[in-house]
């Protein structure tokens, strides 16, 4: 049964996020900690982290870390047999669109109707974007200003100084991850 779960579930991750792996982490967020609860918030917060370390798209690296502790416990082949299903549901999707696209592309290339679908698309990548971010401002990311003044005020100092340093100094993004990891080093 929670093969059929974990199926479900990073199917319809896989479907219906749109703007790519940011796109995805409301609905991930959704999914994984508040459906099915195969996560924390501290552990969705921990994974993300890593997961923007590594290369690649992060919807695939939570699907096989997900899919290994939905079946922790349950053997090898099962804990295999979770990650390959939750991979394997969230990145069909995305073959299957590229697919249709590729086809349809001949048939829509200089038409009114995709520069229509393209206008009303464009809009709703900011905003899903924003409601990621929005979604990842809370106590397991930032702290509390209650329970720890100390955490609190470092993790906003260390977003405003890496959203400063990536917008207007045009420090690229790898560089202020290092700094970053540094400074939380020292501080905490």
């Amino acid at each position: 049964m929670i093969f059929l779960f974990l199926l479900l579930s990073f199917l319809q991750v896989g479907l219906f996020s749109y703007g790519g792996s940011e796109g995805s982490l409301a609905l991930l967020q959704h999914e994984i900690v508040e459906q099915q609860h195969w996560l924390t918030s501290d552990e969705f917060a921990q994974l993300l982290a890593l997961s923007n370390v590594l290369p690649g798209d992060f919807a695939v690296q939570f699907a096989a870390y997900v899919g290994y502790v939905a079946l922790t416990g349950k053997g090898f082949w099962a804990v295999i047999g979770g990650s390959l299903t939750a991979t394997m549901a969230v990145a069909l999707p995305s073959v299957f669109w590229s697919e249709c696209c590729e086809r349809l592309r001949g048939i829509f290339s200089n038409n009114d109707i995709k520069e229509s679908m393209l206008t009303l698309l464009r809009p709703l990548a900011p905003g899903i974007v924003l409601a990621a971010i929005l979604l990842l401002c809370n106590q397991h990311i930032f702290g509390s200003l209650n329970l720890d003044k100390w955490e609190f005020i470092t993790s906003i100092f260390l977003f405003v100084a890496t959203l400063l340093g990536i917008t207007l100094f045009r420090v690229k993004p790898l560089f202020m991850l290092l700094l970053c990891g540094i400074a939380g080093i020292i501080l905490y």
